[in-house]
């Protein structure tokens, strides 16, 4: 039985408010497994550190993301965007992308 898994940013795709107040403004992104997962495989409910990868907004000016220990994978809405923001992480060569839209 092949169960091999692939690594995810969750949640997506992610809405936020840019008029909200903050924590209504953001996202708090997590890497974790991903379906579809493979008929018999038991699904893991792991979740990586979030602090241990390099975060990316393609939007850095409407939709910037933390990298601080603390704060990483916390995307906020400064403004709004007309597409959807791609998040990316870049954990050791692999990529693993989520969308966000800023209202």
């Amino acid at each position: 039985n092949n169960c091999s898994l692939k690594v995810g940013v969750l949640p997506t795709p992610a809405v936020a408010d840019h008029t909200a107040a903050a924590p209504g403004d953001q996202v708090a992104f997590n890497v974790g497994f991903v379906g579809p997962f493979p008929p018999g495989c038991a699904v893991p409910t792991v979740v990586y550190n979030p602090a241990n990868f390099t975060w990316v907004s393609s939007d850095p000016v409407n939709a910037p993301i933390s990298n601080a220990a603390a704060t990483a994978g916390v995307a906020t809405c400064v403004g709004a965007t007309t597409v959807p923001v791609t998040i990316s992480i870049s954990p050791a060569g692999t990529t693993a992308t989520a969308t966000l839209t800023c209202k």
